[in-house]
Formats: C-alpha cells, sequence, structure tokens
C-alpha cells in the first residue's frame, strides 16, 4: 500500500493553510503532530473530501484520487475522527454490520445473527458494550470504541485517525494502541494527527511536523524516543537554521530544557507536582516574574481543587480567587491586569506587592482543567515571544495533568491490592479494638458491635465506590459527594430529617478513608445515641472550606450526649476514631458543644488534607 500527498496547498478565509505539504505513507504508522492552529485539522477536512479548495495531488497507490476523497464512500481507507459517524437511532450491532451498505437496512436481517457476530468481534478487541444497546444511549468514549471496532470489522488499506484519544480512558487507549499495533502488523497503514506527540511515541514508525501550516521536518521515532529535544524544537517552530546557529537566544533554550525534562518526568514514575514546578520555575525565568501558580480546576462543581506554587520572593503573594480563575478560563485567551485598574485588587484573595498578572488557560480536549498564572512586583507588559513561551509551557502542563488523570485510574487498578491490604488492616484494628470493648463492657450486644463494623466497613467502601465512577480521574474524592454516599448507609425506616449545606472540598483518596470512618462516627452516634424515636429528629451536617481549614459541623436535635462520651472516660469507640484521628494525623481540634442537643465541630488544617502530593 502506497499513499503520497504531493505539494498540497489550501486556500480559505480562516488564516489557516497549507502550504505545499508532501509526505508520504507505507505501510506503516505515520504520525503528524503540531500544535493546536498548525493545519491538521484543515488537512484531514482536505483527506475526507470535505474541503475542496485545494491545489496539488494525492495518490493511493499509483492512483490519483483528488475527485474520490470521502470517508463515506472509499471502502479502501476509513476514518476515525472527532465525531464519530454512527446512526443514533440503531444499535450498536446494526451501526457496525449494517451501515456499510445502507441498502441494507431496509432488508431483513436476523438481529440475533448481527449481535452474535458484534459479540465475538467486541470479545478480540476486549470491549465491553452491548451490540443492542442504541447508540444515543452511549457515552462520547462508548461511541469512539464502536468506530475502532466498525474499522476493525471492515479491515481497509489504510486508516486516517484525528485526535483519536479524545475522550477515551486509560483502558480504551490501551485497546486502541492494540488495534493499532494489530493493523501495522496487517500491512496496514495509519496515519495518525494529534497535538499530542507523547502519545505517538510507543506507537508510530515515523513523526512528522507541520508548524503554521508547513510541513518543518521528520524523523524516526526510535530516535524521537531517545531524544526528544529536536522533535520538541520542530513542533514548537524553533528548528530553523538561524535558531540553531543563534545560541543567545537563551529563552529558547531554556523552555525547550524545561519541555525536555517534563518529558523525563512523564516517562517515569512521576508526580504532578515535580513536572509543573519545573514549568512554573522555568516560566519566572524566562518571563522574568516574581512568582508562578497553576490552579487545578474542576469543571463540573467550578471549583479550585489546589493550587501549585513557585515564588522566586516570599514577600510577594497573587493567589486569585474562585471567581477570577473560572472568568479567566471562560475566555479561553490571555489575561492581563495591573495595579492601574480600577478593580484590580478584587480579582485576589491573597495578594501582597504584586502589580501585574498574566494568565493563560490550561484546557484538556476543550474542558477546563488548570490556569497558569505568573506575576510581578512591578507594572510589566509581556512581549509576544514569552507569550508563546507560556503557552508552550501550558501545553506541557496539559499534557501532564492528563497523563496524570489517566495514569491515576490505571494506578488505581495497579495498587489496588496495596490499599485494599492497608484497608483492611484498619477494618482489623477496628474489630480488635472492638473486642476490647466487649472485655471491658459484656452487657454490649454482639449484634449492635457486628452492626458497627459493618458500617465502618462500608465506610471505607463508600471511598472505592466513588473513585470508580470518577470522571476526573486520578485519586481525588470530593467529601460533599462521600458525605451522602455515607449518609445512604444508614436506611431506616424513620430516618431522621437531614440539613446539608456541603461544600465541593476535593480531597486525596488516603485522608478520604479517614475522613469517611470520622463522618461515619459521628452519624452513628447521633442515630444511635441522640434520639428516643426519629419523630421531629434533625441532624445538620455543615461542611465548609474557610481560609486555612476545612470545617466539619454535626448538630442534632436530640437529648443531647453525655459529657464523657467523647472524652474517653466510656468504653465507646468515640475517642479512637474520631478525636485521636483529628489531633493526630490531621493535626486539627475537636469541640463538644451540650445543650439541648449535640454539636461536634471539626476544624483540619488545609495543609494536611492537601492534594498536590497525592495526585
Amino acid at each position: 500500500m502506497n499513499f503520497s500527498v504531493k505539494n498540497l496547498c489550501t486556500f480559505n478565509k480562516t488564516g489557516i493553510n497549507l502550504n505545499n505539504l508532501n509526505f508520504s505513507l507505507n505501510s506503516e504508522v505515520h504520525a503528524l503532530v503540531g500544535e493546536r492552529g498548525a493545519g491538521k485539522k484543515v488537512l484531514v477536512d482536505v483527506l475526507a473530501g470535505w474541503n475542496k479548495k485545494f491545489s496539488g495531488n494525492i495518490y493511493f497507490n499509483g492512483n490519483l484520487i483528488n475527485k474520490r476523497l470521502s470517508s463515506r464512500n472509499n471502502s479502501l481507507i476509513m476514518f476515525l475522527l472527532n465525531e464519530p459517524f454512527l446512526a443514533n437511532n440503531l444499535s450498536v450491532a446494526e451501526n457496525i454490520f449494517l451501515m456499510k451498505n445502507t441498502k441494507r437496512i431496509f432488508e431483513f436481517v436476523k438481529k440475533s445473527t448481527i449481535n452474535y457476530l458484534c459479540k465475538q468481534l467486541f470479545d478480540d478487541l476486549n470491549l465491553e458494550i452491548n451490540p443492542k444497546e442504541y447508540v444515543k444511549n452511549l457515552t462520547m468514549e462508548e461511541k469512539r470504541m464502536v468506530e475502532v471496532a466498525k474499522i476493525y470489522y471492515y479491515n481497509p488499506e489504510m486508516i486516517i485517525m484525528y485526535e483519536p484519544t479524545v475522550y477515551l480512558s486509560s483502558k480504551s487507549k490501551g485497546i486502541l494502541y492494540d488495534f493499532i499495533m494489530n493493523m501495522k502488523d496487517n500491512g496496514k497503514s495509519i496515519l495518525y494527527l494529534t497535538s499530542l506527540w507523547e502519545e505517538v511515541l510507543p506507537v508510530s514508525d515515523r513523526i512528522s511536523v507541520i508548524y503554521d501550516g508547513n510541513m518543518v521536518g521528520t524523523i524516526e521515532s526510535v530516535e524521537a524516543r531517545k531524544n526528544p529535544e529536536r522533535l520538541i524544537r520542530l513542533i514548537l517552530g524553533w528548528d530553523s537554521k538561524e535558531d540553531i546557529k543563534n545560541k543567545e537566544n537563551m529563552a529558547n533554550e531554556e523552555v525547550v530544557r524545561a519541555m525536555f525534562k517534563a518529558s523525563e518526568y512523564l516517562t517515569s514514575n512521576y508526580e504532578i507536582k515535580d513536572v509543573i514546578e519545573v514549568l512554573e520555575s522555568t516560566s519566572c525565568k524566562i518571563m522574568d516574574a516574581e512568582g508562578c501558580y497553576v490552579y487545578l480546576l474542576n469543571e463540573e462543581s467550578q471549583r479550585i481543587i489546589d493550587i501549585i506554587k513557585y515564588r522566586t520572593r516570599d514577600d510577594v503573594e497573587a493567589e486569585l480567587n474562585n471567581e477570577t480563575v473560572f472568568n479567566i478560563m471562560k475566555k479561553n485567551d490571555f489575561f492581563y491586569s495591573n495595579s492601574e485598574e480600577t478593580n484590580f485588587e478584587g480579582y485576589f484573595s491573597r495578594s501582597d506587592k504584586t502589580k501585574t498578572i498574566i494568565c493563560y488557560p490550561v484546557l484538556i480536549r476543550s474542558h477546563y482543567t488548570a490556569l497558569i498564572e505568573v506575576f510581578y512586583d512591578e507594572l510589566y507588559k509581556q512581549t509576544s515571544e514569552q507569550s508563546m513561551y507560556l503557552s508552550a509551557l501550558s501545553r506541557q502542563a496539559a499534557v501532564a495533568i492528563d497523563n496524570t488523570r489517566l495514569m491515576g485510574r490505571s494506578a488505581l487498578l495497579q495498587e489496588s491490592h496495596h490499599r485494599i491490604k492497608n484497608n483492611l488492616q484498619t477494618i482489623i484494628s477496628i474489630i480488635k479494638m472492638q473486642q476490647h470493648q466487649i472485655k471491658n463492657s459484656p452487657q454490649v450486644s454482639t449484634k449492635q458491635i457486628i452492626e458497627d463494623v459493618i458500617s465502618r466497613i462500608k465506610s471505607i467502601a463508600a471511598v472505592h465506590d466513588l473513585l470508580s465512577k470518577s470522571e476526573v480521574g486520578g485519586s481525588i474524592i470530593n467529601l460533599k459527594l462521600l458525605i451522602k454516599e455515607i449518609i445512604d448507609i444508614y436506611v431506616h425506616r424513620e430516618k431522621p430529617q437531614m440539613d446539608l449545606h456541603l461544600d465541593d472540598i476535593f480531597i486525596p483518596y488516603n485522608k478520604a478513608t479517614t475522613i469517611g470512618l470520622i463522618i461515619n462516627e459521628l452519624i452513628n452516634n447521633c442515630m444511635k445515641h441522640a434520639f428516643e424515636s426519629f419523630c421531629d429528629a434533625l441532624i445538620k451536617i455543615d461542611c465548609e472550606e474557610l481560609k486555612d481549614n476545612v470545617s466539619i459541623k454535626i448538630e442534632d436535635n436530640g437529648r443531647g450526649i453525655s459529657e464523657d462520651f467523647y472524652s474517653g472516660n466510656t468504653n465507646k469507640l468515640g475517642l479512637p476514631l474520631v478525636n485521636s484521628i483529628v489531633k493526630n494525623e490531621f493535626h486539627g481540634t475537636l469541640k463538644i458543644i451540650r445543650n439541648e442537643g449535640t454539636v461536634v465541630n471539626i476544624l483540619i488544617p488545609k495543609e494536611a488534607l492537601s492534594i498536590s502530593d497525592d495526585l
């Protein structure tokens, strides 16, 4: 199989045009990479037959195919594009086995047959999708994998992929890579267009780089894997002869070094904080800034989940507030402001001596992910070159964050036996404490003790359940959702009324397990000891993010708990599971107020719940 593009030029009003593109494909995986706006999408539109305003020639097996380009009708060339070409009102099996020949849709086809064939196909690919399900009910990830299965079934000579990993989890990504290698082993050709150059290193044979509509170089993937510096230079448009000779351009060198260092982290077992700090320190150096902050975001809740900070001076501060961060993200462009603006101080939750800020959003697949901010203690105006550097570094930050989230899912599987072992050890410790309680208080019923142990085990299980459902990825838990999960453990015919005021507060997995035990213990104590009956019973739970602490308050309107209940003077487990954890593990405080009911107020320092060290 041979495919080649000769002197391809496009003409449109978008400002992005291709200029004399030349490349070929011969039974291999040829990756075409470039930053956003480099011209990849324009090329895909031409190859798919959607953009007819071009000059130059396209050949397939020696035949000129300029007038026969189409993703729908050319059975020898198939496409895997951003939007799947599937019929929403047909089943998965019907889409795969009937859509290639649409005339068959109107024929009588035994559904059990195509469902069986589809199940066999999915088994080959290790896909867990119901062949009978209507496409309209699938997630975008499932639709993408149905497209992969369809291509696998029709076995074309050539596949053109554009950003194929969009919407995919780490598991689906692995299936896609296995599919690519299988097709290559069978002599097929794949053109893989993407901005994520790191993704193509393991599966491609050659990598060509497109920059500003021009093909600027091609590298063997073996060479790029050994030394990605030249690839990075090509992608950034810095590998011209003038740049190679001009070693005085130190900013270019700093950015390349930083991206290379980040790449080293990305190919090893790394912490997200390490990668971000490399990029932050480089940003400060090349932009002469006093500091650089990266805000990690949760788009769904519109909240900042953590801030990774790098400062060259401790006396300058510029922490943006939540509203400012998301207003900047919505604009999806550079943001510049200085102290001469009347509302400048309103941008910050904390500020000191800062007079200028420059921000740039980090988006992954059009979703809010992070915001990069550099700041100065003087009035400052950045140059266009510095804007380019910040854009390049933000791109690498996006890759690091995205890879971490994908790795978070696979790491959860890889480390599950270790984490479960730790949690089982916690459960064993609880049971031993219950055994001690039985010895000291033989009047306590065995049934009640078993129920207590089960509730604590369920609180640990709730953490794992939330992780399995997480769309964010990584080892992050939303405390609000965890509290709701624990409340659902206590299912009674006559439940007390629950009054919840819960902030979105994101905490790492290992902290969530112990926080879950605390919440469970306090709710359990209310349910068992606060009320004579659940008539007019009320439990209020407030979980609030303060400036330096997280506040957890559980209040009931019951008869009140005795003074010694949390003091450790009884045989209850209130002290070991609540007071000791709060004070010894989290260095927090626990305060009890007894009136008509009982209020338990816990303050935990934010530092004790830091996410960036556990992402």
